[in-house]
């Protein structure tokens, strides 16, 4: 059984931050930089 999230517009959510954290390593870095991406991309 899959469940899908509620969708909720951009307007109707109250803004938030979202603080991404990592240790610092290349591939830590490289990953954070992947989520910032693809929520940004995905409108958050």
């Amino acid at each position: 059984m899959t469940s899908t999230p509620p969708s909720v517009s951009p307007t109707s959510a109250p803004q938030t931050s979202l603080r991404i954290g990592t240790r610092g390593s290349p591939l830590a870095l490289a990953q954070a930089h992947q989520v910032r991406d693809e929520l940004i991309a995905l409108g958050h």
